[in-house]
């Protein structure tokens, strides 16, 4: 367990931001920036599937109809292809999911004059002043020989996170943990996959408009 958290602590201060898209904080918009301790609304669990949902279609729109060459191509030798990045969200995703089953599991309980904004996890996501290499353990390394492999990977691991939101009768807001964005409740977990894969799109957009990015 503390293995698991340890690596995703080091995850949240050495992720490579990107630059903001329109997801996720449009939904989180319409719901209050704190609830209740010990409870998950409705409204939350909506709006969390809701996000999680969007950002995996965003995901496969900016992968679609990619070429071999499009998919594993690399800006510079020290720079992530597009499959590299799927990889490692399919890879960051499980991690994240049974950290959160570790907070759940822990004594700490979250006041609600504690936890910071829900809106908060985006904007430490989104920003782009620290840009630092992920985890060895969360890095790519080719696991899956295809586009078509990979994307499934994804979509298998992301179905079970959307499931476990929806399913869950845990107290998300009831127990948390200090982190690189402040005292961060079990819900506002699942908004950092959604933003870290909003993060991760980005990313992908910037290799489609690099320079020599091939066109077929």
């Amino acid at each position: 367990m503390l293995h698991t958290r340890s690596s995703i602590l080091r995850f949240t201060f050495s992720c490579c931001l990107a630059s903001m898209l329109a997801i996720g904080p449009a939904a989180l918009a319409r719901q209050p920036a704190t609830a209740a301790a010990g409870t998950l609304s409705q409204r939350d669990r909506d709006a969390g599937i809701e996000s999680l949902t969007r950002t995996q279609q965003e995901l496969l729109q900016a992968s679609a109809g990619l070429s071999a060459a499009q998919w594993s191509w690399k800006p510079a030798p020290d720079r992530w292809s597009i499959a590299e990045v799927t990889e490692h969200l399919t890879l960051a995703e499980p991690a994240l999911l049974k950290m959160i089953t570790e907070i759940i599991a822990s004594p700490t309980v979250v006041a609600d004059n504690a936890r910071i904004p829900d809106a908060r996890v985006f904007e430490f996501l989104l920003d782009r002043t620290v840009k630092n290499k992920a985890p060895e353990e969360l890095s790519p390394k080719g696991q899956w020989r295809s586009r078509d492999d990979q994307v499934n990977a994804f979509l298998a691991v992301r179905a079970r996170t959307i499931a476990y939101l929806r399913t869950t009768r845990e107290d998300l807001r009831a127990h948390g943990m200090a982190s690189a964005m402040g005292m961060t409740d079990a819900f506002q977990w699942f908004l950092y996959i959604s933003g870290h894969t909003a993060r991760h799109i980005a990313q992908i957009e910037e290799v489609k408009r690099a320079p020599n990015y091939p066109q077929e």
